[in-house]
């Protein structure tokens, strides 16, 4: 339970209106109050809906860079839900995780947690699996739901939020029916984006797979298996053997799944890394109906979000649903409430760090001589779902048996929203009683085939997490005006609820 009192005097001065600009603009600020910018003691920066509708993203909250200063977004770049950590006037805590500002949408605080898989990102040869970024609370919100964002800097801005917001806030406000003459209204917003690699390392197709081995002539050689040639120097993953010069030595043939009976060419193949990653494909539809008179506005929307990423079988799909009304019951009691529902659901998503089962990790050590339709079968004849192909290392997993077979699933249910009740007992003093909720109902799933290097015989699990999270507040406001001087003071009592 927390408290708080505050006064806020602010003088009133008569300008001319084209000489000053934005000096009433009305920002959110804790609770959800509406305050002028220029009474508050604080920095509050605001951003409208106009910049989340225009630039559409997995990731709402990436529209916020570069538009509100000391604000800085940190994404991992670990697959399309891309969680995102930000944090406000720099680090204060030697713990990452107590720098995070708190978000707030429609006055309830949202936890923003992320529940890790208990793996480490690091651990090549270890056995052990790899961590996966599900997304944040974050991801879960429809930005054609935002209508606008702002941002409280440190801790006074947010204090009646405790420690939780000791590093500031993120105030999201959603959209609410504000159609004239009460006429209703329906908007439809569509968009589609694309993804492609910003940028790739610069890769040699000189020099192939090889260990400065050479033959009884003095010359450098390949040969995959021992050959005629010499002893074999295919199974290493540096790219030390000979350069591409016209020549031919026994190579492996995928028909064989061995050594060629032949000598073949000796060639490189330079689209055998980027020729795996695809073209992301995002589309997202919304479409919205609002309504409002003298005494009652509503709105409701509905949004679909498919994402195809640009690594293969990967992606997500949202669909979200929000509700708002406002209802005038009498000229002195008002009730309002919004409710915000979004569930994300994704067959597979890529896993990160430095492991076998990392993608990224084959991509390091495929070597340029190596064609990557090769392992496009995946499976062995006669061995599907038993035996993989990997001819070079059996410590390297194949790559489509990473993309199609190691999958990593995820459902998640997420509720937010409150309802409240306001009684003006006069100009001077009005009482609100509010109640809100945040609700995660998420599943994932785990499965590890046959034959991969770190699970010989497979692997498979299921992860079940729920929380949800209550809060109340109680706010008693007085406010009048004193000729040039104006008055607010306001008495606030927060209840919160945490269950696990």
């Amino acid at each position: 339970m927390l408290g708080l009192v505050s006064v806020n005097m602010a003088a009133q001065q008569q300008v001319k209106k084209d000489t000053i600009k934005n000096i009433d603009e009305v920002v959110v600020t804790a609770l959800g109050i509406k305050r002028q910018d220029k009474s508050l003691g604080y920095v509050a920066e605001k951003v409208d809906a106009e910049v989340f509708e225009n630039i559409q993203n997995n990731n709402w909250a990436q529209g916020l860079e570069g538009r509100v200063a000391g604000l800085k977004i940190q994404t991992a770049g670990a697959g399309p839900l891309s969680s995102s950590r930000i944090t406000l006037r720099g680090e204060k805590s030697f713990n990452l995780d107590g720098n995070y500002a708190l978000i707030v949408v429609d006055g309830v605080p949202l936890s923003n947690s992320t529940t890790g898989t208990g793996t480490a990102a690091y651990g090549a040869g270890t056995g052990g699996d790899l961590p996966i970024d599900l997304g944040n609370g974050l991801n879960s919100i429809n930005p054609d739901d935002i209508e606008s964002v702002t941002v409280l800097k440190g801790a006074s801005a947010a204090a009646l939020y405790g420690s939780r917001a000791a590093n500031g806030a993120l105030m999201v406000t959603t959209k609410s029916g504000r159609s004239k003459n009460g006429k209703l209204k329906v908007s439809f917003n569509s968009s589609l984006s694309f993804d492609s690699v910003l940028k790739w390392p610069d890769y040699q197709y000189q020099y192939g797979q090889g260990t400065l081995a050479k033959n009884t002539a003095g010359e450098f050689f390949y040969s995959y298996g021992a050959s005629a040639d010499g002893v074999s120097t295919g199974g290493t993953s540096s790219a030390f053997g000979p350069k591409f010069n016209g020549q031919s030595y026994f190579q492996y043939d995928p028909n064989l799944l061995g050594q060629s009976a032949e000598r073949q060419l000796w060639r490189p193949y330079e689209d055998n890394i980027k020729g795996f990653w695809e073209t992301g494909v995002t589309s997202s539809n919304n479409i919205s109906v609002e309504s409002s008179t003298d005494r009652t506005s509503f709105r409701t929307s509905l949004s679909y979000l498919d994402n195809k990423w640009m690594m293969p079988n990967t992606g997500f799909d949202r669909f979200n649903m929000a509700f708002s009304l406002d209802h005038k019951v009498t000229d002195k009691f008002k009730i309002s409430t919004k409710f915000n529902y979004a569930n994300t659901k994704s067959d597979n998503l890529p896993a990160t760090g430095y492991n076998n089962q990392s993608i990224s990790y084959f991509m390091i050590f495929q070597n340029p001589n190596v064609d990557l339709a090769w392992y496009k079968p995946i499976w062995k004849p006669g061995q599907e779902q038993v035996d993989q192909i990997h001819p070079f290392s059996s410590f390297i997993d194949n790559p489509y048996l990473i993309a199609y077979q190691m999958l990593n699933g995820v459902e998640k249910k997420m509720i937010t929203g409150n309802i409240s009740g306001t009684y003006d007992f006069n100009k001077n003093f009005s009482l609100m009683l509010r109640s809100g909720i945040e609700m995660l109902d998420e599943e994932r799933t785990t499965k590890r085939p046959y034959s991969s290097a770190n699970y010989l015989k497979g692997f498979y699990r299921e992860q079940y997490i729920k929380n949800n999270e209550f809060n109340n507040d109680l706010l008693f406001t007085f406010k009048k005006d004193f000729n040039k001087f104006n008055v607010t003071a306001m008495q606030e009592q927060v209840f919160g609820i945490t269950d696990m």
